[in-house]
């Protein structure tokens, strides 16, 4: 048999790089982007927060988040056509319940207005998550933001008032769970299903 010399025996496989945690710096930046963005998207809705706006559907939207901050039954809303209440399933639930606290302290317009521009923040600062998480680094997570916040689907939605086809929350939080391991892989899954689900019946 052929004798081995030292430099042709097999080499232990480099170790993978762990993952860079983001300096508090970095993050405030991120955060600020991803608002920034958002505010510029949904100009001039995003800072003035008792206009109404004009799509066909936020009034509709503004009603549920009335309903749902004032306590009411999610299967219904009462001052559609007052007195009698209108059977109907709530759609962007995730951006009603963001709006929900905030009714409490102002009107139902500015908390939608409000909650819609936090939401439209999250879809940037969830695929900016996802990116970290899969090894991105910084540059990575502001392409990601930059996308998240800018994409076709998420300017298109403002203009209709469609706010229950923000879905990249959903969809970083189940690639996230799909490409893990464990209890938190299931509660990533679960929870990605929740928000799509009662998000939006076209998902």
């Amino acid at each position: 048999m052929r004798e081995v010399n030292d430099d042709q025996k097999p080499t232990d496989a480099p170790l993978p790089t762990a993952r860079r945690h983001l300096r508090l710096s970095e993050r405030f930046l991120l955060i600020a982007l991803a608002v920034g963005l958002a505010v510029l998207v949904r100009w001039p809705l995003s800072v003035s927060l008792w206009a109404a706006p004009m799509d066909p559907n936020s009034p509709l939207h503004i009603l549920a988040l009335e309903q749902i901050a004032g306590g009411g039954r999610w299967t219904e809303i009462s001052n559609l056509a007052f007195p009698t209440p209108v059977p109907i399933r709530m759609v962007a639930l995730p951006t009603l319940l963001l709006g929900a606290p905030i009714a409490q302290f102002t009107s139902s317009m500015a908390a939608l207005n409000l909650a819609t521009t936090g939401m439209l923040a999250l879809q940037g600062l969830s695929l900016a998550w996802l990116a970290g998480r899969m090894g991105g680094g910084p540059k990575a997570q502001v392409v990601a933001i930059t996308a998240g916040v800018l994409a076709p689907i998420s300017i298109h939605v403002q203009a209709l008032g469609q706010q229950e086809n923000l879905g990249f929350l959903a969809m970083a939080l189940a690639v996230a769970g799909a490409s893990s391991s464990g209890r938190s892989s299931w509660i990533m899954c679960l929870t990605s299903l929740f928000l799509a689900g009662f998000s939006s019946p076209y998902q």
